[in-house]
């Protein structure tokens, strides 16, 4: 597993700068009407705010990552993602686009290979990163596997 570089928390504050950037003027809406949206579910940001946001002078709280990608109709996973092609590397990551995205969606380790399988160290990653309702389904699927292989010996 690659270690993360120091600047890895800089590198995904202006992804989310330059994504928020993006769909607010992909839907055609300026400061004041999202900041109207994001006052309307309780989670206020002020136009200056928003201009801040945007220029890298103000990061956004871990309640605000949710509110502005649900008035942006997207997923809080798009706003830390660069608009990018799957080999394209991201700045400040030292991960392609596409390894980034397997990161965060949790289905691969900081830095692995896409498609590494990694033997343990990547099985208890995906244990500790998946909700445990889905490491629940996996365990109980595994051990019914288990069962038909024993059925299968005996």
């Amino acid at each position: 597993m690659t270690s993360p570089p120091e600047e890895l928390g800089d590198a995904i504050a202006k992804i989310i700068a330059e994504r928020i950037k993006q769909l607010r003027e992909d839907l055609g809406i300026g400061y004041a009407e999202l900041s109207r949206r994001l006052k309307a579910i309780g989670c206020p940001i002020p136009e200056l705010g928003l201009s801040k946001i945007e220029s890298r002078d103000r990061r956004i709280s871990a309640d605000e990552l949710p509110a502005l990608a649900y008035v942006l109709g997207v997923s809080p996973m798009t706003l830390l993602m660069p608009d990018a092609a799957a080999n394209d590397a991201v700045d400040g990551t030292g991960l392609t686009a596409e390894q980034l995205w397997a990161w965060l969606r949790g289905d691969e380790p900081f830095g692995s290979a896409p498609g590494d399988r990694g033997g343990r160290a990547r099985l208890e990653f995906l244990a500790r990163s998946q909700p445990s309702w889905i490491v629940g389904e996996l365990d109980d699927a595994i051990r019914a596997i288990q069962r038909k292989r024993d059925e299968g010996r005996g």
